[in-house]
């Protein structure tokens, strides 16, 4: 009977100390969910202050481009420098009121968390700094946890809301996150707002009907020597490279207008990641090979719209393949890099720490080979390009050494889909004749690996690699850092320079 008694002694003490614990730990919470709060409102109350300052400065820039399209381009030095100035005023209230966005969602986020009891899991799925406004998301593996595409899509969402808020002459809308269905309202003359509507379809089979539209507008917005052929294009939507597997299946995404016409259009899939030795690496990239809208409609936000489909359909795609996707990957000419850096995506540079950040060089290899030869096929040929990525885990780039490896598997990888050709292929072209088969396996080897070969070298050693847009290149140039770019042509330098010194966009 004492027995009894202590034994249930004992088990009042630990329930008593369980519910004290859980009272601490209530009270603490409580305390984190006031000081995160008082944060949010401070935070918030910054926000619609910066609001109200970003939208005088797109006033201002558009004010800036009336005036240079009215008195042409070439300025008087210190009108040019005028205008610069203020671009630079109105790029840093528009960067601070991104940059409070941004502090505004890991508030709500966290103190969401706190709500549901969740603290000791936000500082797995958060890094923030409140003092510096710096918000970055971090990779986790909790079922409830927040991933980084989450939070990719989220920002592209509230791109959109910031887009419609801030333009005048459209806005852009969806009935939920997930909906096929995409409204643009532009304005007629009177001021009244005319409603036009799009359909995003996703064509996964050879077969779609839709798909001769979708590359014809591929073809209008590509030259030859960029762009796969029709044949090739369905031999990898089967996964497949002249007929043989190479690893990735693609998909096409497009976007119809109302009358059934494709108006934008992306290809890509995911790519395998490979080591050295040609083998897969348990992770994926997307690799995001033509992206094209009709010139109607650009500059209405329907790439980021299609990309944002493309993201969450290449997700679930991991997921069934029960693989890692650790980032979008693609090239891209300096006509379209306004494009991707709106959608997060940077080219890569290294750092040699004196002062010097250079580009690390890309060409995109023949596309297209004769079989019988191993001769790159007439029409086809090297394209100079600049190699852009979108890293969704950012803890990867703490080591240069593990981001280098990353990145030369995302070249590896995208060669292999869009450039290698199976040997097997080239026997089958040499029906009894392996020497012949080999020959010309190895003539086409030296028309690409050379190239692969090219970008890993700049990417060994170590040293520091940095990813960066234009306006952030103009911001280290004007800090006194050497920027050494990999121009893909005279006509390339001479219009980004002149880009950058009239019209420069912070």
């Amino acid at each position: 009977m004492v027995g009894f008694a202590n034994r249930l002694k004992q088990l009042n003490e630990n329930q008593d100390g369980k519910r004290k614990a859980a009272e601490r730990k209530n009270g603490e919470r409580e305390g984190s969910k006031s000081e995160v709060g008082k944060a949010l409102a401070e935070t918030e109350a910054a926000l619609a202050e910066a609001k109200g300052s970003a939208d005088e400065a797109q006033t201002e820039i558009a004010g800036a481009d009336s005036f240079v399209q009215e008195h042409g381009e070439n300025l008087d030095p210190e009108v040019a420098d005028g205008l610069a100035t203020l671009r630079a005023k109105a790029g840093e209230a528009i960067k601070k009121f991104e940059d409070l966005s941004g502090r505004v969602d890991a508030l709500r986020a966290k103190l969401a968390a706190l709500d549901s009891g969740e603290a000791e899991e936000i500082g797995k799925r958060f890094d923030t700094v409140i003092g510096s406004g710096v918000h970055q998301e971090q990779s986790v593996n909790e079922p409830h946890g927040r991933s980084p595409m989450d939070a990719i899509i989220a920002q592209y969402e509230q791109d959109r809301l910031d887009a419609s808020q801030r333009n005048q002459n459209y806005r852009v809308e969806r009935d939920s996150s997930t909906s096929p269905e995409i409204t643009v309202y532009t304005k007629d003359e009177s001021g009244m707002e005319v409603p036009h509507r799009f359909t995003i379809e996703v064509l996964d089979s050879p077969e779609h009907p839709t798909l001769p539209e979708a590359y014809a507008l591929l073809q209008n917005n590509f030259d030859p020597e960029e762009l796969d052929s029709l044949e090739l294009v369905k031999d990898q939507m089967r996964g497949l490279r002249c007929g043989y597997e190479m690893g990735a299946k693609i998909s096409l995404f497009a976007i119809k207008d109302e009358n059934g016409e494709v108006i934008t259009t992306l290809d890509g899939g995911l790519l395998p990641l490979l080591d050295e030795q040609g083998n897969e690496t348990g992770e994926k990239v997307f690799g995001v090979f033509y992206v094209a809208t009709d010139d109607k409609w650009k500059k209405y936000g329907l790439g980021r719209e299609i990309m944002l489909d493309a993201y969450r359909f290449m997700e679930q795609k991991a997921k069934e393949q029960s693989t890692k996707l650790i980032g979008a990957t693609g090239e891209c000419t300096w006509t379209s890099q306004r494009y991707w850096e709106n959608l997060g995506w940077r080219r890569v540079y290294g750092d040699d720490g004196k002062g010097v950040i250079e580009e690390i060089r890309y060409t995109q290899p023949p596309l297209e080979f004769d079989l019988e030869t191993g001769e790159v096929e007439e029409g086809s040929g090297e394209a100079p390009e600049h190699f852009m990525v979108h890293l969704f885990d950012k803890s990867a780039l703490a080591d240069p050494r593990e981001t280098a490896r990353r990145l030369t598997s995302m070249c590896r990888a995208i060669y292999r889909t869009n450039n290698y050709i199976n040997e097997k292929a080239f026997k089958e072209a040499h029906p009894g004749r392996p020497e012949n088969a080999k020959a010309a396996y190895e003539n086409h080897l030296r028309a690409i690996k050379p190239l692969e070969e090219s970008f890993a070298e700049q990417l060994k050693g170590g040293r520091p690699i940095g990813f960066y847009s234009e306006a952030e290149l103009i911001v280290l140039a004007k800090k006194g850092r050497e920027v050494v770019e990999a121009w893909g042509s005279d006509e390339e330098k001479d219009a980004v320079q002149n880009r950058r010194e009239i019209k420069e966009v912070f």
